[in-house]
């Protein structure tokens, strides 16, 4: 997602996880929590953003347990989400209305 720093100086993103969770700002690392471990988390503080200025944010979370998964994220700034279609999920799509077209044309 994005999001617009309301000020110069500082944000808090708080992070916790039970395995590997990032967080990157406009490409850079700026949270890390990876290895495998029991739900922990941790509050960042980001510094240097220019106030007005939007910036990209992306968290990836990988759990590596085949039980128990846990994901926390906060922050002290509202995001905006980026809406982005999965390759998969558009060929799925497509194979539907593909089924479905074919099944309307059997019926005539």
């Amino acid at each position: 997602g994005t999001f617009v720093a309301p000020s110069n100086g500082t944000i808090t993103l708080t992070l916790g996880a039970d395995d590997d969770a990032w967080v990157f700002i406009n490409g850079a690392l700026v949270v890390d929590l990876g290895g495998v471990k029991g739900l922990s988390s941790a509050p960042v503080a980001v510094s240097s953003l220019v106030g007005g200025t939007t910036y990209t944010i992306d968290l990836f979370f990988a759990d590596r347990h085949n039980s128990q998964s846990g994901l926390y994220f906060a922050a002290d700034v509202d995001f905006v989400p980026i809406d982005v279609a999965e390759p998969a999920s558009l060929a799925l799509l497509g194979a539907g209305l593909l089924g479905l077209g074919m099944a309307r044309r059997r019926r005539r």
